[in-house]
């Protein structure tokens, strides 16, 4: 980028600045008739034939709005009158830009586009960067008094109030967006399991036996609903962090209650789940999230497992921590797979071993649950093929730090 300013116009925050430009997501964005109007609104306040909200990038100029400029979209910044402005942090005024020691070998007002007079105010963060102006330019000299520059800041202004909007409401849909496709997901399991067990009651000739997987069906039906009863809740309290609650958890519990609700594929998969519980530890948190990840963990490993193989499965307390593991025999984790498994959609290179679905978001999910609760998941393998252990570490409720009522 070529400076053809007679003077420094990058800030020494610029980094930081271009960074609290770019989380607005706006460059190269369509028009927006609310930005249209402010400039429109700027054009006929100060009776200027152009008017433009521009958006200071690293080596450009985007105008987002623009009257009177015709089809140009971009500028580059070592040439835009808008890198003063922003350089300044402060409206910048030139009555007779042919005057000004800094202007003189700017193509703008030396060369054919005749830019004599400017108008810059900064649009800037409610963490303090200008990342653009609202700016007017004319082909003839004018004064600007004080008021005015008031006047514009003000338009300045709302811009920075409408992008805080705009990014607010973009911020609102990815959060349902994302509440929506994580309770998809935790619906898939308790259904499969339902569906599971609709088929071995079908092949079923034991009457006992029978009425246990009714009984099972039972009990994934009711994790089932309380999933839907946690999206009541959380839609009513969004978006506080999905409504996470606060209880007394006996992790021991949920454990083998989720290891029950799995039996059914397991069967199927012709597998074998042990358990080792060698200490029943409470959490406090929230048993519905909770329990998420456990169906998550567990039912990846019987998913990814081949058939006659044992998933191992330990429960205990270390050093005030609860920590749970989860061991497989299966296609175990590549070097690629242990940096982006728990990314959103990380897809791994292991693949369903009885043609069952993956959306690529229990990992991720079960990240963000056991964050929430202020532990961390981790994962270990020796390599393809060579098993896996999902890790879980939680911090443990001690007895003083629980009250009923």
């Amino acid at each position: 980028m070529k400076n053809t300013f007679g003077r420094e116009i990058i800030p020494q925050n610029d980094e930081a600045r271009v960074a609290a430009l770019h989380r607005y997501e706006i460059l190269d964005s369509p028009p927006e008739e609310v930005f249209e109007k402010i400039a429109r609104l700027a054009q006929s306040m100060f009776k200027t034939p152009i008017a433009l909200v521009a958006l200071v990038d690293k080596e450009r100029v985007f105008f987002k709005a623009n009257v009177g400029m015709g089809d140009t979209l971009n500028v580059s910044r070592g040439v835009s009158l808008c890198s003063l402005a922003v350089a300044d942090e402060e409206v910048v005024v030139f009555e007779d830009a042919r005057k000004d020691p800094c202007l003189l070998h700017n193509p703008l007002v030396a060369g054919t586009f005749g830019l004599q007079f400017y108008a810059g105010a900064p649009i800037t963060t409610p963490d303090g960067y200008a990342v653009g102006t609202v700016c007017l330019v004319d082909h003839t000299p004018r004064q600007f008094t004080d008021e005015q520059r008031s006047q514009l800041q003000q338009l300045a202004d709302l811009v920075m109030h409408e992008l805080e909007l705009r990014l607010s409401t973009r911020k609102t849909l990815a959060m349902q967006t994302e509440l929506l496709q994580t309770t998809i997901h935790d619906i898939k399991n308790p259904l499969n399991n339902i569906l599971g067990l609709a088929s071995l009651i079908s092949s079923s000739k034991d009457m006992a036996t029978t009425l246990e997987y009714v009984r099972l069906i039972k009990q994934s039906s009711t994790a089932l609903n309380g999933v839907v009863q946690q999206l009541l809740e959380t839609t009513l309290n969004f978006p506080d962090e999905w409504g996470l609650r606060q209880e007394q958890v006996d992790l021991a519990e949920i454990l083998k209650r989720t290891v029950e609700e799995n039996r059914a594929t397991v069967l199927k998969k012709e597998q074998t789940i042990t358990t080792s519980i060698e200490a029943s530890p409470r959490v406090l948190g929230d048993p519905q999230r909770l329990k998420i990840v456990l169906d998550n963990l567990i039912s990846n490993a019987i998913k990814y497992s081949p058939t006659d193989t044992t998933i191992h499965i330990a429960l205990s307390q270390q050093n005030g921590s609860a920590l749970l593991e989860i061991r497989d025999q299966g296609q175990g984790l590549t070097e690629e797979d242990q940096q982006k498994m728990f990314r959103k959609y990380g897809r791994l290179s292991a693949q369903p071993t009885g043609n069952e679905t993956s959306s690529g978001l229990g990992l991720y999910i079960s990240k963000r649950i056991v964050e929430q609760h202020q532990g961390r998941i981790w994962a270990q393998s020796e390599g393809k093929n060579r098993g896996s252990r999902f890790m879980v570490e939680l911090p443990r409720m001690r007895s003083n730090k629980f009250q009923t009522g």
